[in-house]
Parts: structure tokens; C-alpha cells; sequence
């Protein structure tokens, strides 16, 4: 794509091309390869002025440095992402920088500014003329996530019901919309919110939910359905199932983990 981008004399597909690189190695976890397609992306996007691929291929970089622990690094480069991105009054740089700014309060512990960043974003979400849905649900799962470290069940409980009218409202208005992963995410952090609570039964019924899901394709997901499992099965005192469902994780996740 960047080739073709190069013979076309397209600077917007290039960068677009860059961005898409520095992803790629950013979900390889290869540091030298992305910075180095995120840098120039950021500034050729820069100079010709196509915010939305600017702003994000500086989200990369923010987003590396917060899964390197770079905290202060991180949080200083997604308040200058957001700083400029109000100066431009651009609605997907600001959208943006609040994902990373909570995701950095997420990583800190710091559940009650993360969900205020969070709120912030999603609410600009929601006024934009074409909304993205499934971004929005990735907002509304940090916030859950949250919520759940802050054994807040009332917070949780609320933003989870949102979520599944959210799903459901995209099963007849959003083709593309990833119905099934959703819902089983949803029935995970349910299971997950009723195990804190030490409410087997309905904890139970969640994980029961979830399992029509698990042939799924999507590694995040998996991996979590399997540790609530875990802790479902501890709860009620089956400790062997317990063990065999970290091993499942652990035999995905290889010994880097």
C-alpha cells in the first residue's frame, strides 16, 4: 500500500500507509519498527494537515509508552495530543487523547479520574454526525473495567445495561458491528461482577452465557472468559476445573506471560 501510495503521489495514503505500519508493529510489539513509522507518519501528517491520520499515529506512540510503564512520558504526550487537538477544535484528536489519558489513570490505579476520561470521550462520541459504535463500546468497557476495580457494582451494573442496548440497537442499525465478541465481553464482566460479590448462582449463569462464545476468535477475550472462569470455579470450591482453566490460558499465552 505504501509503494502504491509512493507511485501515486498520494501524502495522504502514505501517511494513512505509515499509520497502518506502525499498528502493525505495535501488535507485534516491535519498539524500533513502530516508532519509527509512527514519527513519520506524525510528521508528514502534520505538514500537510491530515489531523485525523496525525492524531492517530500519536495515539501509537502515547499508547507505546504507556504499555513500556513510561507513565509521565505517556500522560505529557496525550495532554499535549489533547491541547492541540482543542486548539484545532478536532472532535477525533480530543476523543483520542481522553482513551489514553484514562488508559494511563487505568494503569496508575487511578479508576476515578480514568472514568471521568473515559465519560469525556464517550460523550463527545455520541455527538458526532457519523458515531462510531464500536468504539464507543470500547469505552464503555474501560469504564466497566473500572468500575469493577473500584468495586463499584452500581456503576458497573449501570454502564453494562447501556452496553447491551448498545449491542442490541446495533443488531439491527450497524452491519459491522462485532455482535458476538460484545456479548460475550458483557457476560464476562457480569460473571466477574458477581464472583467479587460472592454470588455463585448468578455468577454461575453469566459464565453459562459466555461459554456459547468461546469458539470465538479473539485472544483478549478469551483469555479473560478463562480467568473469570477460574475465579468462578474457586468461588464454589471446584478447584481442579479452576486449575485447568489457567492452564488453557496459559498454554495461548506462552511462557512470556
Amino acid at each position: 500500500m505504501l509503494n502504491l501510495a509512493f507511485s501515486m503521489d498520494s501524502i495522504r495514503w502514505q501517511c494513512q500507509a505509515m499509520t497502518y505500519l506502525a499498528r502493525n508493529y505495535y501488535n507485534r510489539m516491535n519498539a524500533d519498527s513502530l516508532m519509527y513509522w509512527a514519527e513519520k507518519a506524525v510528521k508528514l501528517a502534520w505538514d500537510n494537515e491530515f489531523y485525523p491520520i496525525y492524531f492517530d499515529a500519536f495515539s501509537l506512540i502515547c499508547s507505546w509508552e504507556l504499555y513500556e510503564k513510561d507513565y509521565d512520558s505517556a500522560l505529557d504526550k496525550a495532554n499535549q495530543l489533547y491541547q492541540t487537538a482543542k486548539e484545532l477544535n478536532n472532535a477525533d484528536g480530543m476523543i483520542a487523547s481522553y482513551e489514553t489519558i484514562g488508559l494511563i489513570y487505568m494503569e496508575t490505579f487511578r479508576y476515578v479520574e480514568a472514568i471521568k476520561s473515559f465519560d469525556e470521550g464517550l460523550n463527545l462520541q455520541k455527538q458526532q454526525v457519523e458515531p462510531r459504535y464500536a468504539y464507543q463500546f470500547q469505552f464503555m468497557s474501560y469504564i466497566i473495567e473500572s468500575y469493577l476495580k473500584l468495586k463499584d457494582y452500581k456503576g458497573a451494573n449501570n454502564v453494562l445495561n447501556k452496553a447491551y442496548f448498545l449491542v442490541e440497537d446495533c443488531k439491527v442499525n450497524e452491519r459491522n458491528f462485532p455482535i458476538d465478541r460484545c456479548l460475550w465481553l458483557l457476560n464476562c464482566y457480569h460473571a466477574e461482577m458477581f464472583v467479587l460479590q460472592k454470588m455463585p448462582k448468578e455468577a454461575g449463569e453469566y459464565i453459562a452465557s459466555a461459554k456459547r462464545y468461546e469458539g470465538l476468535d479473539d485472544f483478549y477475550v478469551f483469555c479473560y472468559y478463562y480467568l473469570v472462569s477460574s475465579s468462578y470455579y474457586q468461588l464454589i470450591g471446584d478447584y481442579n476445573q479452576a486449575l485447568n482453566c489457567v492452564d488453557i490460558v496459559l498454554a495461548e499465552t506462552g511462557d512470556e506471560y
